[in-house]
């Protein structure tokens, strides 16, 4: 009997820590509070130059309202901004990163440019690590760059972030609003680390470095008497944004956890 009513309080008490996530309409605001600039703080020094996020039209304007991959909250969707999210963590995190800051504009000549492209975002309610007493909201997004630079800098690369939280609740109306939060971490996080591919490419196509280079040849060219030779190097050129629909994602199946 008494293990019969302890099992009961469990059940009870867990049920009633995430029935906050069931709400009949959890959208979010698009001008809900970014965490990007907490989280995009640095002891770097800043990279000389101003980085530029290129962004389509259909990227820019992208929203998408999804059903959780989970059972928490499967019947619930979230409207996230996503183009706006990508625009304003983008820009407050790398704003952060550069001498000259950020903005997002058209590619621009002498500027780090970063073509975007979203391939793929998905989130969750997880209830089960902590056994049904708190739901931690998880994020996975895929965000690949184009980045062209000064010096003939170019990088094609796919960020990742998975399952990653802002942190847990253990009730809330606002389960959405907890959604956005691990998203705009998630964005810094990828984010700063586009900042230190381009600091890290930077250094080795730096202008000092380039003149060097060519002193050390001209010296030894002369020295041996030898003809010089060259080589055509064709920078990669970077490829336009594309982007999925709301309406496809709308249609997002639960998947069970």
């Amino acid at each position: 009997m008494r293990r019969n009513n302890l099992a009961s309080a469990v059940f009870a008490a867990g049920f009633l820590m995430s029935a906050p996530v069931f709400a009949q309409d959890a959208t979010a605001s698009s001008h809900a509070s970014s965490g990007a600039a907490e989280t995009s703080a640095t002891t770097q020094a800043p990279i000389a130059g101003k980085a530029v996020l290129v962004m389509d039209d259909t990227l820019l304007n992208m929203t998408l309202k999804q059903h959780p991959a989970s059972y928490t909250g499967a019947l619930t969707t979230v409207t996230v901004p996503m183009g706006e999210k990508l625009r304003d963590d983008g820009v407050a995190t790398l704003k952060a990163r550069f001498s000259d800051g950020a903005e997002q504009v058209a590619a621009q000549d002498g500027a780090y440019n970063i073509a975007l492209r979203l391939d793929g975002f998905s989130y969750k309610y997880d209830s089960l690590s902590s056994f049904g007493m708190a739901v931690t909201p998880r994020v996975t997004i895929t965000v690949t760059a184009d980045i062209t630079g000064p010096n003939g800098l170019t990088l094609h690369k796919a960020y990742n972030r998975a399952d990653l939280t802002a942190g847990h609740y253990v009730a809330s109306f606002k389960p959405a609003q907890k959604v956005l939060n691990s998203l705009d971490k998630a964005l810094a996080e990828i984010f700063n680390e586009m900042a230190d591919d381009i600091a890290a490419r930077s250094v080795s196509t730096s202008p000092a470095d380039t003149d060097a280079g060519a002193k050390t040849s001209a010296s030894s060219s002369e020295a041996s008497s030898s003809q010089w030779s060259s080589a055509e190097v064709s920078p990669e050129a970077a490829s336009s944004t594309t982007a999925t629909s709301d309406s496809a994602s709308s249609d997002a199946t639960p998947a069970r956890p």
